[in-house]
């Protein structure tokens, strides 16, 4: 049976290589990304964030992929040493290292004959935003049977802290870097079995605790721009005879890691290293929430900062599960993904919020002249009594843009990874936000709110709103975390920010929207906030 289709339909296509590390996905695009600039990794990083977000999105989220979806692009690599260019990504962003990733992508270069293969072991060295990743593949006649790599300095940072989760208490816990600040939780002191079953429970549990420790405690690696962190490691004994432990890794948007975990094994190791209970080289075998295994090994003691160390070895299999060429449809209402069963809640909307959003909806689709207020009560599912409780008419509701934006910036800080520096963090804000005005708000409407109705604009200026505080707050952090200078306060750097983004929308305006807002704004963005760096 042959089986055709017509390319000139598409916008666009991607090919991959889908397969999965002891049961966590890695899809590997290796075909169809438009190239990224840069220097280094870390700046082919930036730029795929900033101008091509949007890919990353529809190859991570339904309806190609799912929220638990993780994926490694290859590039050209920047360093000579480096057989190719590795940029890990998953359902809320893109990230420097990944450990199960790394396995992946080498088993799969080798399988399908991308490197040169040379047997019983071919060494395989990917650039990363985070470094070289040395790896060595075990091959036998051209299959992958096992990739051996040699992690970053992994060390126990702090321990026996404690954090107070309501509905659970006084919750103990170590942080320990692996590649990233893991928080380990024995999960037996807390009641809960890891179990497959019990994995929405780790999640919200891990989301919380993610939350609450990087709001109460400072974190910064000795040498490393690294202030957060990053997953949560729920762990406890395992009746498997051939695993030492278990464990379940929450990070992302709530993302539950179906292996071990690269990273969290080091994690793990370094803490029970520097606490008596693991010698070096030792086999360490870790099971997963899915009963899969990673070996680990401490092969020698380094010293981190004046933490006691160790460099660690992780060893696992990965395997190919698909070819695949995925397309993009110009004509598909979902062409750039989405997202079912968050496990984080955004606040309760208001019946003033949902007025709003439902005016702004009709606005945009049926145009400001055709809506009426019995359409927006209908839409909003309020009584007219309620309407009228809110706004005496419709006019009212044009200057409520500053509501539509503040429950969008809402609706951000929940879905939000909380791997992004505060840099990426401002630049995400910036992008998602200036998407909605260009695609859901009326432009004759921005035009008018920011071009002619100067003195009755007030819902935007009024610096009662979220907007103008949530800005600040993200300045502040990131001064406090050491990624911005404090050569000026937070509130006049957010000042010189919101100046620049409505500057840029009256620009954008001017020219009747005829350019990109979004790429404009990230452009100008990002020259603005590299001036913010320490």
């Amino acid at each position: 049976m042959n089986c055709t289709y017509n390319e000139k339909l598409y916008e666009h296509s991607f090919r991959t290589i889908d397969s999965h590390t002891m049961g966590e996905a890695t899809r590997i695009i290796y075909d169809g990304f438009p190239e990224l600039p840069g220097q280094t990794m870390m700046e082919k990083k930036e730029y795929l964030i900033s101008h091509y977000d949007h890919y990353r999105k529809a190859l991570m989220l339904e309806p190609r992929g799912h929220r638990d979806m993780f994926g490694a692009l290859l590039t050209p690599p920047v360093h000579e040493e480096a057989d190719y260019g590795v940029i890990f990504m998953d359902s809320g962003g893109c990230l420097n290292m990944c450990g199960h990733g790394s396995i992946g992508t080498a088993s799969m270069l080798v399988e399908t004959g991308m490197v040169d293969v040379s047997e019983p072991y071919t060494d395989v060295v990917l650039d990363a935003p985070s470094g070289l990743i040395r790896t060595r593949v075990k091959v036998q006649n051209g299959k992958a049977e096992q990739v051996s790599i040699l992690n970053v300095p992994a060390f126990l940072y702090k321990e026996n802290q404690t954090i107070d989760i309501q509905g659970y208490g006084m919750i103990p816990y170590d942080i320990s870097f692996g590649g990233s600040f893991f928080a380990l939780v024995d999960a037996e002191q807390i009641g809960i079995d890891i179990t497959m079953e019990n994995v929405d429970i780790l999640s919200e549990l891990g989301m919380l605790l993610l939350k609450k420790i990087n709001e109460t405690v400072p974190i910064k690696h000795p040498y490393l721009d690294i202030t957060t962190v990053d997953l949560v490691e729920f762990y406890s004994h395992t009746d498997k005879l051939e695993a030492d432990m278990k464990n379940c890794v929450i990070f992302g948007m709530a993302q539950a890691d179906r292996s071990p975990c690269g990273t969290g094994t080091s994690a793990k190791m370094a803490a029970l290293y520097a606490k008596g209970e693991l010698a070096l080289h030792t086999p360490f075998v870790y099971e997963s929430v899915t009963g899969s295994l990673f070996t680990g090994e401490a092969t020698k003691e380094v010293d981190v900062g004046g933490y006691r160390g160790i460099i660690p070895q992780i060893t696992g299999s990965a395997y190919m599960t698909g070819m695949n060429t995925w397309l993009l449809d110009p004509e598909d209402p979902l062409e750039l993904g989405f997202l079912l069963g968050t496990q984080k809640k955004a606040p309760k909307e208001s019946d003033r919020s949902r007025i709003v959003r439902a005016a702004w909806q009709l606005f945009h689709e049926k145009g400001y002249d055709s809506t009426s207020v019995e359409d927006v009560v209908e839409l909003a599912g309020v009584t007219s009594e309620i309407f009228h409780r809110y706004f005496q008419e419709k006019d009212d509701l044009e200057y409520t843009l500053g509501d539509l934006f503040d429950r969008k910036y809402a609706d951000l800080m929940v879905q939000i990874n909380p791997r992004l520096s505060r840099y990426e963090t401002l630049l995400y804000l910036n992008r998602e936000l200036f998407h909605l005005i260009e695609t859901e708000v009326p432009l004759p409407l921005v035009k008018h709110l920011y071009m002619e109705d100067i003195d009755t604009k007030r819902n935007l200026l009024n610096k009662k709103r979220f907007y103008y505080s949530l800005i600040p707050q993200i300045i502040e952090e990131g001064q406090d975390k050491g990624e911005f200078r404090r050569s000026e306060n937070a509130r006049e750097l957010a000042d010189n920010y919101f100046s620049l983004e409505r500057g840029i929308i009256y620009d954008w305006c001017v020219k009747d929207g005829k350019d990109s807002l979004v790429h404009k704004g990230q452009r100008l963005l990002q020259i603005f906030l590299k001036e913010l760096l320490a």
